[in-house]
């Protein structure tokens, strides 16, 4: 999975962000996305999935948005973008301009109570203007500790009629100064995602778990095999590849600190990248417990479970090999 985050800059101060802190001195410019995407477009792999993900921040921001669009047109290559759908009438013009070759939306929706004058409604326009043309978007609910009434991202489905949406509980910024779902917090909150995925599953909305956590939280045996049996996404961290506006990448934000690389051209293909980031992860995957009783889990064994954030494994393990 590519995920180029062409700006960190936002609209929004959302408490939860795992974005909170970290910045670059400047949004990536069309050269620098041109190299990356070139980068890419020489590897076999990415020959077979030519797609992208686009982020922010909010990508609106960068002026170069509807330049990048269009070197990915010439290209043949498909996007998903990622917004928090605050964005100027025009824009929508600039995604009409580029409709094939976006694959859809995907984006942050909270409380009403979270955004600023009108945001909530700019954004329920933008939403609406975008399904009307033909556009694919899913909602995003995350779920942290002044974000566990789940009720208005349902109301939301409704109102946009969506069958589909996407969840994570929060995860640490680098810094680990956000509103993120501490060990005990997932310990607490686990039956409220419970009811969460439940209250999906009757009104028939498909869920798909952007960022695992550990799933005993849910409750006995007979709660995780109902939850795996409905929930599709991540169970297990995957690699994705987040280049930033500087070329740099992360494994992942929350595990930024341990898995920097500073420039993406100066390597040949992802295994030389996968083989730095296993280093860094493998031994937090395989000996440290969120957990004690992480160590003889049958879903952990089975590599099922991971035994939850790898970055909350790192930092606040009960046990280690």
């Amino acid at each position: 999975m590519v995920n180029l985050l062409i700006n960190y800059e936002c609209t929004e101060k959302c408490s939860f962000c795992f974005q909170k802190e970290v910045s670059f001195d400047k949004m990536m410019s069309l050269e620098d996305f041109e190299k990356a995407i070139n980068w890419f477009d020489r590897l076999e792999v990415f020959k077979k999935n030519r797609r992208v993900s686009i982020l922010g921040g909010e990508p609106t921001i960068n002026p170069k948005l509807k330049d990048m669009l269009l070197l990915l047109k010439k290209k043949g290559i498909k996007a998903v973008i990622f917004s928090n759908f605050i964005f100027n009438k025009r824009k929508i013009s600039m995604f009409e301009e580029v409709k094939d070759i976006i694959l859809g939306f995907v984006g942050t929706y909270n409380p009403e109570s979270f955004y600023h004058k009108d945001e909530r409604k700019l954004a329920d326009e933008n939403i609406t203007k975008l399904k009307e043309l033909g556009f694919d978007v899913k909602l995003s609910y995350n779920i942290s500790k002044d974000n566990l009434d789940y009720q208005y991202i349902f109301d939301a489905c409704k109102k946009f009629d969506m069958k589909k949406l996407r969840f994570s509980t929060a995860l640490p910024n680098p810094n680990h100064t956000n509103n993120f779902l501490k060990v005990e917090d997932l310990k607490k909150y686990g039956t409220k995602i419970k009811e969460f995925v439940k209250e999906a599953k009757k009104r028939k909305i498909e869920l798909d778990l952007d960022c695992t956590f550990p799933f005993c939280i849910l409750g006995n045996d007979k709660e995780i095999i109902d939850f795996l049996s409905y929930v599709k996404g991540n169970t297990i961290c995957k690699t994705a590849f987040d280049v930033n506006p500087d070329l740099s990448l992360y494994f992942c934000l929350p595990r930024a600190k341990s898995t920097t690389i500073k420039n993406l051209l100066d390597y040949n293909n992802l295994k030389e990248i996968n083989d730095i980031w296993k280093l860094n992860n493998e031994e937090v995957r395989k000996r440290k417990y969120l957990f004690a009783k992480c160590k003889t889990c049958k879903y952990l064994i089975r590599n099922i479970c991971q035994g939850g954030c790898l970055e909350l494994k790192d930092k606040y393990s009960e046990v280690e090999n």
